[in-house]
C-alpha cells in the first residue's frame, strides 16, 4: 500500500466518524423541532393526553431534558424501556399545564 491509498483510507474513517459524531450532538435539536412542528396541530396524537402542548421550543426542551427523553430514539442498537408506572407518570402531567393553551 502507498500513502496515497492509505491517505484515502483514513478519509473514508475520518468521515464516517465526523458523521456520527455529528449527528450525535444535533439529534436533540432534531427531535425538539419534529415534536414542535405537531404541537398544537389538531391530530389526536399530538393532543392530551398523548402529548403536553408546548409554548415554545425551550418549554419543549426543558421537559424532556427533565423527564430524561431528550435521547429518545437517538440509538439504533441500544433502546430503553421504562416499566409502566414512570411511563405513567412522565406522560400525565397535571392538568395545569393543559388548560394554559387548550380552549375549553
Amino acid at each position: 500500500m502507498n500513502c496515497f491509498q492509505l491517505l484515502q483510507e483514513y478519509r473514508s474513517y475520518t468521515a464516517v466518524a465526523c458523521n456520527l459524531a455529528v449527528s450525535q450532538i444535533t439529534y436533540p435539536f432534531v427531535l425538539v423541532s419534529r415534536i414542535m412542528c405537531i404541537n398544537n396541530s389538531g391530530l389526536a396524537a399530538a393532543s392530551p393526553p398523548y402529548m403536553i402542548y408546548y409554548a415554545n421550543w425551550r418549554d419543549c426542551w426543558t421537559n424532556l431534558k427533565k423527564t430524561g427523553e431528550l435521547n429518545r430514539g437517538s440509538s439504533m442498537f441500544w433502546r430503553v424501556c421504562h416499566s409502566l408506572d414512570r411511563h405513567n407518570q412522565r406522560y400525565n402531567p397535571p392538568i395545569d399545564s393543559y388548560r394554559k393553551y387548550a380552549s375549553f
